[in-house]
């Protein structure tokens, strides 16, 4: 079995519990095992993308010299940074959407 078969078979194979549970935790689905399915897939999706740009790296190269590659490259790498920055200043930064929580305060009468 050569490196770009098991890269490419671990990157997909990884994605599909990935995403779905990644859909999960967006609608705030965290039953059963759907916290530890989706941290488990990242780590085997995280080991097939290093796997897949080591195999495809002079493409990758080539991609990024365009600008349209530059720009998704600087986007994502900025998400990267703010997600690392949060974890630095370890607080728990969390957006409040109420209209996608119940409100669960009980009135006193």
């Amino acid at each position: 079995m050569n490196l770009k078969k098991v890269a490419t078979s671990l990157t997909i194979g990884s994605a599909v519990p990935l995403c779905f549970t990644g859909i999960c935790l967006l609608l705030r689905i965290r039953w059963g095992l759907i916290d530890p399915i989706h941290e488990i897939s990242s780590l085997f999706f995280l080991v097939g993308m290093i796997l897949h740009t080591w195999v495809h790296r002079k493409i990758i190269i080539n991609y990024l010299r365009q600008p349209m590659g530059r720009w998704l490259l600087i986007f994502f790498s900025l998400l990267c940074a703010i997600a690392l920055m949060s974890v630095l200043t370890g607080k728990e930064h969390r957006i409040q959407d109420h209209h996608w929580q119940r409100n669960t305060e009980t009135k006193a009468e």
